[in-house]
């Protein structure tokens, strides 16, 4: 299940961590050696779609210039799997029609936002697929890239622009095991539901922040034990503390419970049990047997005469005596009887 506030807190934390670890490893530079990975992450993030903010704002256009997308396409490469064809297309298309094409797509884009907008998904999908239908006119530029310009105007309606069809976004959210195709209907009809659904959950949140999260999220599951292991996530630390609560928590709990509970029924049974069985099951041999100790001691001190002391008495019976007197008591009375 997938968890926004985990996303959200990657898109602040986790995906700054990533992108300077990166930078800190990568000796190449951009933009004829003058920026870091770091320097153009920040120009990509930051910079780009602020310049396009007020591009509108002063025009009511928006556009990129060639020089912006061969940039733009090299944010995406470091940032992704690298494909060498890609920049040699890039740089050969002409300098207006990138211009053209891209204010082409971002014109039936904002006109779609200023006629109200719908985030139905049948509408909202057909003015992405129209839109990239104009930026794919341009040589290397297929869904992916006309994903990531189209996401760049999030600073001017951030609620409503798409998010960036990048594959670690794609395998966190759709197919972790599939690989990517990198369609349109992929996009459009696999991708954009799912982040529609979680702006339900959470309103404020932004497509672009959730695919930022997405990818750090994914990217430190691919590589937290090679590229990423000096980057300690904080995430996966507050997770694992809270699995450690738990543990302790399921460990003590059963241990108190049984000392308890014997302890109190024990201590209230003997007493509330004890009465009733002398009271109730006076007649019943089992309780007879077990009451016998504090009986026999009234009876031996009330009735001295009964017949079990005297039972005790009767060496005086004659024949106990004659058991133990010899044979010649009784014989020699009437031996001298007769001699007489």
């Amino acid at each position: 299940m997938i968890d926004i506030n985990e996303i959200r807190e990657a898109s602040d934390q986790l995906y700054t961590q990533i992108i300077t670890e990166f930078s800190g490893k990568r000796g190449k530079k951009y933009v004829n050696d003058t920026k870091t990975f770091l320097e153009l992450n920040q120009w990509k993030q930051q910079q780009l779609p602020e310049t396009l903010k007020e591009r509108f704002e002063q025009d009511k256009s928006v556009w990129l210039t060639k020089e912006e997308l061969v940039l733009l396409m090299d944010w995406k490469l470091a940032n992704g799997k690298f494909r060498p064809a890609l920049p040699k297309l890039i740089r050969s298309n002409d300098p207006d029609a990138v211009v053209s094409a891209t204010k082409l797509g971002f014109t039936i884009w904002l006109n779609f936002l200023e006629r109200g907008g719908s985030k139905s998904a049948p509408i909202y999908k057909d003015k992405i697929r129209f839109a990239f239908k104009m930026f794919c006119e341009l040589k290397g530029v297929g869904p992916a890239t006309a994903s990531l310009i189209l996401s760049l105007a999030h600073q001017i309606n951030g609620k409503w622009a798409p998010p960036f069809f990048s594959d670690e976004s794609f395998l966190y959210y759709v197919n972790p095991k599939d690989k990517v195709k990198y369609t349109v209907k992929e996009y459009v009809d696999d991708l954009i539901p799912v982040y529609l659904g979680l702006q339900q959950e959470d309103p404020t949140a932004t497509m672009d922040e959730l695919e930022r999260g997405a990818w750090a999220l994914k990217m430190y599951d691919l590589y937290k034990e090679t590229k990423l292991v000096n980057i300690k996530n904080s995430l996966e630390k507050k997770s694992l503390e809270d699995g450690i609560k738990l543990e302790t928590t399921e460990e003590v709990i059963p241990e108190l419970k049984p000392k308890r509970k014997p302890r109190s029924t024990r201590a209230t049974s003997k007493s509330k049990v004890s009465k009733p069985r002398a009271t109730s099951k006076s007649k019943v041999s089992k309780p007879r047997a077990t009451s016998k100790p504090k009986v026999s001691k009234a009876k031996a001190t009330s009735k001295p005469n009964v017949s079990k002391p005297k039972a005790t008495s009767k060496p005086t019976v004659s024949k106990p005596r004659a058991t133990r007197n010899s044979k010649k008591s009784k014989v020699s009375k009437p031996q001298l009887k007769r001699e007489k």
